[in-house]
């Protein structure tokens, strides 16, 4: 299965460690993941697996949001569509950026399901244990895949 992954790289927060280790988790388990993120050309994290990576463009970026240049929206839509082979997914770790609200109408235009999972930047509990959310996501993405098609959407029960 090929995972196209929205996330961060950068700045460090736990949205960045949730995308690093669930995209560990996706290839350990042989799925081929490309990973989308806000970042200029010469940002390259080194604690990060090997993987396709696509920049895409911004103004400015900080732990709460990224506020994206004009041209973003395209760099994504061509990234998608470029992608070799085709996303059997696509999958945004939220809040990114105001692309956020784009991400349904992009992925249904090019007739990819898109999978989103909320993470916000302040928590008022502490946290549980991030591997185990990370390994279930795992599994819920690889078993969600086959069953998703473009234009579903899923909200998880907020239990």
């Amino acid at each position: 299965m090929h995972i196209a992954w929205l996330g961060k790289k950068t700045p460090f927060c736990g949205n960045v460690t949730y995308g690093r280790e669930v995209t560990n988790a996706l290839l350990d388990h042989n799925h081929q993941v490309s990973f989308l993120h806000f970042a200029q050309e010469e940002e390259v994290p080194d604690n990060w697996p090997d993987i396709r990576e696509v920049p895409i463009p911004f103004f400015y970026k900080s732990q709460l949001y990224t506020i994206p240049t004009f041209k973003s929206s395209r760099v994504l839509i061509q990234a998608l569509q470029d992608l070799s082979p085709k996303p059997d997914l696509v999958h945004a770790s939220l809040t990114l950026s105001p692309l956020d609200f784009l991400l349904p109408e992009i992925c249904q235009e090019l007739n990819l399901p898109l999978v989103a999972t909320f993470h916000p930047p302040l928590r008022s509990q502490a946290p549980q244990s991030d591997i185990g959310h990370a390994a279930l996501d795992v599994s819920a993405l690889c078993a969600f895949a086959g069953e998703v098609r473009s234009g579903d959407y899923f909200f998880p029960d907020p239990a």
